[in-house]
Parts: C-alpha cells; sequence; structure tokens
C-alpha cells in the first residue's frame, strides 16, 4: 500500500490491484517458488480428480458451485463439470463420464482426502466408503489418497482450476447447468490440458 501511494504521489497513474500484479508478474517481494520434485506418470497409471469451489451466474443469478476435474497425469487431458453440489452420486456420474470421455481407465484415482470418498484416514492410510470403493472396483481403478499437505502430489489437478476460473468461466453466463456444462464440454473438444499452464 505504502509504494502505491508513494508511487501515486509522485504523479504516477495505476491502480493497487495493477501494482500488485506486476510485483507478482516481476518476483518482486516474493520468494520464488522452489520445486519440490517431480513425478513421472506411465500411460494409464493415475488420473487426479478434485473439486472447487466457484462463483457462476446460472439463468441471471450469481450462484455458489463446486467445479469437479480429472486430469489424466500422463497427457494431461483434461475433464470438467460444474454442479450445484457435489455429493457421492455426483461424484460417481462424474467419474463415469470421464472415464468416457477419455476412452479408458487408469488404475488409480489420486483424490484429495475429500470426504465424498473418504471413510476415515489419509494418505496411503486412507479407507474409501464401501460404497465408492465398490464403484471403484467395478470400473477397474482404485481410489488413493496423497499425504495431508502434500499439495505438489495433486498438482497436476489443481492447475486447471486456474484456467477454469480465469477463461472458462470469465465473462460467461449460462442459462442453466445443462448449458454450462455443454459449454465445458465444447471447450475440453479437441484441448490438451497443457495448453492450459
Amino acid at each position: 500500500m505504502r509504494v502505491h501511494e508513494e508511487l501515486t504521489a509522485g504523479g504516477a497513474k495505476l491502480s493497487y490491484p495493477a501494482l500488485t500484479a506486476f510485483c507478482r508478474r516481476q518476483g518482486i517481494g516474493q520468494t520464488p517458488i522452489v520445486p519440490a520434485g517431480r513425478y513421472h506418470f506411465e500411460p494409464g497409471l493415475e488420473m487426479q480428480h478434485d473439486t472447487s469451489p466457484h462463483q457462476v451466474e446460472v439463468d441471471g443469478k450469481k450462484q455458489k458451485a463446486q467445479t469437479a476435474s480429472a486430469v489424466l497425469c500422463y497427457s494431461r487431458m483434461l475433464f470438467f463439470q460444474i454442479h450445484p453440489s457435489f455429493q457421492r452420486f455426483d461424484c460417481k456420474v462424474f467419474l463415469s463420464e470421464a472415464l468416457r470421455h477419455f476412452s479408458g481407465v487408469p488404475e488409480r484415482v489420486m483424490i484429495d482426502n475429500t470426504h465424498v470418498v473418504v471413510l476415515r484416514g489419509t494418505g496411503r492410510e486412507m479407507i474409501p466408503v464401501p460404497e465408492m470403493e465398490a464403484f471403484a472396483e467395478r470400473l477397474g481403478f482404485r481410489f488413493v489418497a496423497h499425504a495431508r499437505g502434500d499439495a505438489n502430489r495433486s498438482a497436476r489437478v489443481e492447475r486447471p482450476f486456474s484456467f477454469i476460473e480465469n477463461n472458462f468461466l470469465a465473462g460467461r453466463t449460462f442459462a442453466t447447468w445443462d448449458d454450462l456444462n455443454r459449454q465445458a464440454r465444447q471447450s475440453m473438444l479437441g484441448q490438451h490440458a497443457e495448453l492450459f499452464w
């Protein structure tokens, strides 16, 4: 704030958000992020799934929504949908449609200790809800959870949320939830998630 005050007092014409954005891009006042390591995935080994809250405008009203996304780790292909809520039934429908979109089933689906899938425990000690474990077994994969606080382990699914919020949702309004997810599917046709970051 003080830097902005001094710059504007000196005659500069810029907003505070413009100044902070410039500082972020230039790395001014921030400790550089040190990569924590790399994860390599063979084809068909892992898909990462997570949800994130977003604001959307549906039928002229701003509403809270849950964005569900899935990313194939090897190819970084993205599939996402946005719903007013996200419960177990929604999760099963979403994962079924994601696997259909990807035309295959990975060996494992990495989750972020979500209550929708997890009965108890975290990380390697995670035990899925029996209903979700049976669902995964029927489709031919298993749920695994990363250790609490190990966000780097699910980075491939975290990054697309920025694309969804700042590109797909930016400036769009939707007539219905079906319209929203139809537009989401169209935005993914022929796209490769690596283009999103």
